[in-house]
């Protein structure tokens, strides 16, 4: 073998090596299982690298109690696409979370069935303008009786981007960053927390994400663009987005998710990397939306 490749071998035989065992039914001894993190998204393309800079994993006996909990960072996992744990032999639920940061907070994660991960605005009563990027991945481990055990976790998108643009929505004195907007955006019925089967079971609250100025594509005209996260809806969803007066607080405008989705054919029941983009056009005569249009945003990039 050629011996630089024996060199980088080296560090993962140690991870494998496990305790010997004087009496062959002794299940308690602890055994290595080596986990590999895999990320196709829509396709068949390998994306965890580009897509998840760090993994939260945690993992439950049979009782659903909580036996540990990693914390893989972004080196960690350019030195190596997963993690090692070492267990005694059993079954075991593991659960991963990628892209934990800091509009991600987990809680009552002693046990399984009460675990929630949810924004920490949220849990602290302030306004969610936005969720992390999510991934989840669960898996039935079994430890078995030997030293080494390999396996693979497979990540499914947990989050859905949503793109919104308002064109024309500028007071007239000014359009400048310090009063870039008369009218601010609020999207309604999205789901606040998941539980850990990626299950949301808490009332939907209201997001208020933060836009900015830009430039529209092609010409010099400013649109203001709000660049938000949510954790996942379904194609039949009671979302909506109102447009309202940043003077009066007054809804100006209401838009039904769901009716535009259809009429469009916009699905995000099974797909990944979900993006939703909705153009608003706001002018004297009133407030229309834009069919719609993709944004070229390519998931594997």
């Amino acid at each position: 073998m050629n011996p630089k490749k024996l060199l980088i071998l080296l560090p993962f035989i140690v991870l494998f090596v496990g305790c010997i065992k004087d009496d062959a039914d002794d299940d308690t001894c602890p055994t290595s299982s080596t986990l590999y993190f895999s990320y196709t998204g829509d396709g068949l393309t390998e994306l965890f690298p580009a897509k998840m800079s760090n993994v939260w994993l945690y993992v439950f006996n049979t009782d659903d109690v909580l036996v540990t909990k990693l914390s893989i960072d972004r080196t960690q996992l350019s030195a190596y696409q997963g993690t090692k744990l070492t267990l005694p032999q059993g079954q075991y639920h593991v659960v991963c979370w990628g892209n934990t940061f800091s509009k991600t907070t987990d809680k009552n994660t002693m046990a399984r069935l009460t675990a929630e991960l949810s924004n920490p605005d949220y849990e602290g009563g302030s306004t969610v303008t936005t969720n992390d990027s999510l991934y989840y991945a669960y898996r039935l481990l079994t430890v078995p009786p030997v030293p080494v055990k390999n396996d693979t976790i497979h990540f499914q998108g947990a989050h859905i981007k949503f793109r919104v643009f308002l064109h024309g929505a500028y007071s007239s004195a000014t359009s400048t960053r310090s009063n870039p907007s008369a009218y601010y955006i609020r999207i309604n019925q999205l789901p606040p927390t998941y539980n850990f089967a990626l299950q949301s079971l808490k009332l939907p609250i209201a997001y208020k994400p933060v836009g900015v100025e830009e430039t529209e594509v092609g010409t010099s005209k400013p649109v203001f663009v709000y660049r938000f996260n949510t954790l996942r809806i379904a194609d039949d969803n009671p979302v909506t987005i109102d447009i309202i007066d940043v003077q009066t607080e007054q809804i100006v405008h209401t838009l039904s998710l769901k009716d535009y989705m259809a009429l469009y054919g916009i699905h995000v029941n099974g797909i990944n990397e979900a993006i939703i983009n909705v153009h608003f056009v706001i002018s004297s005569i009133g407030i229309t939306v834009l069919p719609w249009q993709d944004e070229n945003i390519h998931p594997e990039v």
